[in-house]
């Protein structure tokens, strides 16, 4: 419940959802019970991507300087500014020998968040799903705005970036991208989508 009263909300902390969960409310003299569904998503959520292989795109190099500031005017949040700490890093010691260093450019896709969502009544073992049992929901824009940094990233940032939900090679090997941090509940069930950057296309 707000502070204001005059709004529920889950915090994250749920352990799971509810048909029916009861709200007391109570003004002046006046109590009653307000009835609410809780829908609580089952684990782990699906991480999609648009193509799990990226390659080296042939004869097209980015210079290091100019990639940078590029980054800078993008990364606007704190979780975007934790995922390219380690690549700016790198490229500044790159920038250090000299402003004519270039890198390799690599392919992108997207990436996509979805995820089914379940209430269920605890005694009499009713569950109900929304909006049906074989409907998956697109969470990426609701886990992008939710501000948590980290909930979305790439195990090896030194194979790929990530910004918003677009994914970018940067040299070839194996990552992975994950969900991660979204609440207490979620640290033991990661959601993982592996990626593959390949050499030359």
């Amino acid at each position: 419940m707000s502070s204001s009263c005059t709004s529920v909300y889950a915090d994250g902390s749920e352990a799971r959802g509810a048909l029916s969960a009861e709200v007391s409310v109570r003004y002046g003299s006046l109590e009653g019970v307000a009835a609410v569904t809780v829908w609580y998503p089952r684990l782990p959520l699906e991480v999609r991507l648009a193509d799990r292989r990226l390659s080296q795109i042939r004869g097209w190099q980015t210079e290091l300087a100019a990639a940078n500031r590029v980054r800078r005017e993008v990364v606007g949040s704190s979780a975007k500014q934790e995922e390219e700490e380690e690549e700016e890093e790198d490229d500044s010691k790159a920038e250090a020998e000299g402003s004519r260093c270039r890198r390799n450019r690599y392919q992108q896709t997207s990436v996509s968040v979805y995820g089914s969502f379940s209430a269920e009544d605890p005694d009499s073992g009713r569950r109900d799903f929304f909006p049906s049992r074989s409907a998956e929901l697109d969470l990426t824009d609701l886990l992008l705005r939710a501000g948590r940094p980290g909930a979305l990233r790439v195990e090896e940032s030194a194979v790929a970036t990530l910004r918003g939900s677009t994914v970018e090679g940067r040299r070839p090997g194996r990552t992975e991208i994950q969900v991660r941090r979204l609440s207490c509940q979620y640290e033991s069930v990661p959601s993982l989508s592996p990626l593959v950057i390949g050499e030359t296309l």
